[in-house]
Protein backbone atom coordinates (compact mmCIF):
# COMPACT_ATOMS: atom_id res chain seq x y z
CA UNK A 1 0.00 0.00 0.00
CA UNK A 2 1.63 3.44 -0.63
CA UNK A 3 2.45 5.49 2.28
CA UNK A 4 0.22 8.28 3.45
CA UNK A 5 2.57 11.07 2.23
CA UNK A 6 0.76 9.69 -0.90
CA UNK A 7 -2.20 11.62 -0.08
CA UNK A 8 -0.87 14.48 1.47
CA UNK A 9 -1.32 18.79 0.77
CA UNK A 10 -3.72 16.85 -2.43
CA UNK A 11 -7.33 17.02 -3.35
CA UNK A 12 -7.74 13.47 -4.91
CA UNK A 13 -10.77 12.37 -6.71
CA UNK A 14 -11.44 8.79 -5.92
CA UNK A 15 -13.81 6.58 -4.68
CA UNK A 16 -14.00 6.95 -0.82
CA UNK A 17 -13.75 2.80 0.05
CA UNK A 18 -11.08 2.82 -2.51
CA UNK A 19 -9.31 5.64 -1.01
CA UNK A 20 -9.08 4.43 2.25
CA UNK A 21 -8.29 1.01 1.45
CA UNK A 22 -5.12 2.59 -0.21
CA UNK A 23 -4.32 3.92 3.14
CA UNK A 24 -2.11 1.74 5.69
CA UNK A 25 -3.49 0.61 9.25
CA UNK A 26 -3.48 3.17 11.87
CA UNK A 27 -2.06 6.01 9.96
CA UNK A 28 -4.92 8.79 10.74
CA UNK A 29 -5.84 11.19 13.66
CA UNK A 30 -9.21 12.17 12.50
CA UNK A 31 -11.48 11.18 9.32
CA UNK A 32 -14.57 13.64 8.88
CA UNK A 33 -17.32 12.22 6.54
CA UNK A 34 -20.44 13.82 5.39
CA UNK A 35 -21.67 10.96 3.70
CA UNK A 36 -25.10 10.44 1.20
CA UNK A 37 -27.82 9.79 3.69
CA UNK A 38 -29.72 6.59 3.05
CA UNK A 39 -33.80 7.46 2.21
CA UNK A 40 -33.35 11.09 0.22
CA UNK A 41 -34.66 9.48 -2.85
CA UNK A 42 -33.26 10.99 -6.36
CA UNK A 43 -30.27 12.46 -4.93
CA UNK A 44 -27.22 10.46 -4.50
CA UNK A 45 -28.62 7.35 -6.38
CA UNK A 46 -30.32 4.14 -6.46
CA UNK A 47 -28.43 2.65 -3.49
CA UNK A 48 -28.78 5.61 -1.51
CA UNK A 49 -33.07 5.66 -2.17
CA UNK A 50 -35.55 4.88 0.70
CA UNK A 51 -35.97 1.23 -0.40
CA UNK A 52 -32.34 0.71 -0.32
CA UNK A 53 -31.76 1.92 3.32
CA UNK A 54 -30.02 -1.64 4.30
CA UNK A 55 -27.83 -1.94 1.33
CA UNK A 56 -26.67 1.76 1.79
CA UNK A 57 -26.32 1.22 5.10
CA UNK A 58 -24.24 -1.79 3.99
CA UNK A 59 -21.91 -0.03 1.97
CA UNK A 60 -21.59 2.95 4.51
CA UNK A 61 -20.59 0.18 6.97
CA UNK A 62 -17.24 -0.90 4.80
CA UNK A 63 -16.34 2.91 5.26
CA UNK A 64 -16.39 3.24 8.78
CA UNK A 65 -14.65 -0.33 9.34
CA UNK A 66 -11.97 1.09 6.97
CA UNK A 67 -12.04 4.28 8.41
CA UNK A 68 -11.59 2.89 12.02
CA UNK A 69 -8.62 0.47 10.53
CA UNK A 70 -6.93 3.67 9.09
CA UNK A 71 -7.38 5.54 12.51
CA UNK A 72 -4.47 6.08 15.16
CA UNK A 73 -5.34 4.29 18.63
CA UNK A 74 -7.53 7.01 20.36
CA UNK A 75 -8.11 9.23 17.50
CA UNK A 76 -12.01 10.12 15.95
CA UNK A 77 -13.99 9.14 13.48
CA UNK A 78 -16.77 12.29 12.88
CA UNK A 79 -19.47 11.32 11.13
CA UNK A 80 -22.16 14.28 10.00
CA UNK A 81 -25.85 12.10 9.31
CA UNK A 82 -28.82 13.05 10.13
CA UNK A 83 -31.98 10.93 10.54
CA UNK A 84 -34.58 11.13 7.32
CA UNK A 85 -37.54 13.28 8.74
CA UNK A 86 -39.23 12.29 5.18
CA UNK A 87 -41.75 9.58 5.02
CA UNK A 88 -40.72 7.05 5.68
CA UNK A 89 -38.48 8.27 8.75
CA UNK A 90 -35.23 6.28 8.61
CA UNK A 91 -33.00 6.17 11.41
CA UNK A 92 -29.83 6.50 10.30
CA UNK A 93 -28.11 7.18 13.68
CA UNK A 94 -29.02 4.56 15.46
CA UNK A 95 -28.77 2.14 12.18
CA UNK A 96 -24.95 3.08 12.36
CA UNK A 97 -24.60 3.12 16.00
CA UNK A 98 -25.68 0.03 16.16
CA UNK A 99 -23.54 -1.73 12.76
CA UNK A 100 -20.24 -0.46 14.96
CA UNK A 101 -21.10 -1.76 18.52
CA UNK A 102 -18.39 -2.77 20.04
CA UNK A 103 -16.03 -1.07 17.52
CA UNK A 104 -16.40 2.83 18.59
CA UNK A 105 -17.01 4.43 21.56
CA UNK A 106 -20.03 7.16 20.61
CA UNK A 107 -19.22 10.24 22.30
CA UNK A 108 -22.41 11.63 21.72
CA UNK A 109 -24.41 13.52 19.08
CA UNK A 110 -24.14 17.73 17.91
CA UNK A 111 -27.21 19.16 17.11
CA UNK A 112 -26.42 21.44 13.62
CA UNK A 113 -29.35 24.37 13.66
CA UNK A 114 -29.01 25.09 9.85
CA UNK A 115 -31.29 28.40 10.56
CA UNK A 116 -34.44 27.13 9.20
CA UNK A 117 -37.85 25.09 10.78
CA UNK A 118 -39.66 25.76 13.91
CA UNK A 119 -37.02 28.98 15.02
CA UNK A 120 -37.22 30.53 11.76
CA UNK A 121 -41.03 29.98 12.15
CA UNK A 122 -41.43 32.07 15.56
CA UNK A 123 -38.83 34.74 14.29
CA UNK A 124 -36.47 34.51 17.09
Amino acid sequence: MPEFDHFMNKVTCIDCLEGIRELTDECVDLVITSPPYPGINNMWGDLFRAENFEMAHSFLTMVWLESIRALRPGCKLAINIANTKRRPYLPNVSEIYSRLKNKIEPLGEIIWDKGYGYIQYLNL
